[in-house]
């Protein structure tokens, strides 16, 4: 078993800021002379990864529900009542984040920054990641590229220490590369507050990514053939949850992450 999904160090993570950065910031500076990307190039930018018909997703989703229901800090009625009769549409409403948003400025993102996908520099720490792999690729808030590297490539605790650096890293890249374009921030209708309260909103999107990752990635590779991805993995994941502690104690994180940030702080008690 690995330590994160993705395996980036702290300076792999920032070459992929800057690298994210400046594609987001260049279809800025193109739409200042085209029409929008989400309109010009439509017909490719379709939904290939969490499309909410699709069996992989459902099935991925599904397997989280199953956990979340066996979850041992939630046990008073009012959480059991939301986890059996709301956590599931809240999973299921991710999709929806990743479509061109009418409150936020939208661009190109990549949307599937792992190893595989990303060439990094070897001899200059100041450099920028480039991408390849451009299937998954969608037109939308810069912040969605931003959650999967965090979400897929640090844990909990990771997170929660480094986050504000890294989101205050990207950020200044992304006005760099906007002056380098002769744009300014102001222009680019993407304030440093917007941004932040993108991550706020959108967290949700990283959140339950990062738990059909591990569903996949984290589990024996003889589990995920066919049947695994696309009709049930809920009964392999629960039973291996018995057997092996650290999954164990992965998905349980997973899941109280996703719990903890969906249901509603004023959720009443039952009388």
């Amino acid at each position: 078993m690995y330590k994160n999904l993705l395996a980036f160090t702290e300076t792999e993570i920032l070459s992929i800021l800057k690298g994210l950065a400046a594609m987001h910031s260049s279809s800025i500076a193109y739409e200042r002379f085209n029409s929008p990307i989400g309109d010009s190039f439509e017909y490719c930018l379709e939904e290939t990864l969490l499309d909410p018909a699709s069996d992989w997703f459902k099935t991925g989703v599904n397997a989280l529900f199953a956990v979340a229901k066996i979850h041992p800090k939630y046990t008073k009625a009012n959480e059991l009542t939301f986890i059996n009769l709301d956590l599931l549409n809240e999973m299921q409403s991710v999709p929806d984040m990743v479509n061109p948003s009418l409150k936020y400025r939208n661009v190109l993102c990549h949307r599937s920054v792992w190893v595989g996908n990303v060439f990094l520099p070897l001899n200059d720490a100041d450099a920028s990641a480039v991408f390849v792999d451009f299937k998954s690729t969608r037109y939308c808030p810069p912040i969605i590229d931003v959650l999967v590297v965090l979400f897929m490539n640090l844990n909990r605790e990771e997170r929660l220490k480094k986050d504000t650096f890294y989101l205050d890293f990207y950020y200044n890249e992304f006005v760099r590369n906007l002056e380098k374009n002769e744009l300014c921030e102001d222009g680019a209708g993407i304030s440093k507050d917007q941004f932040c309260e993108s991550y706020e909103e959108f967290e949700l999107f990283g959140l339950v990514l990062r738990g059909l990752a591990c569903t996949i990635l984290r589990v024996p590779p003889q589990f995920v053939d066919d049947n695994y991805k696309t009709i049930d993995r809920s009964q392999k994941m629960l039973t291996y949850m018995t057997e092996n502690e650290e999954f164990r104690s992965i998905m349980l994180e997973v899941l109280e992450d996703i719990i903890d940030y969906a249901m509603p702080e004023c959720c009443p008690e039952d009388e």
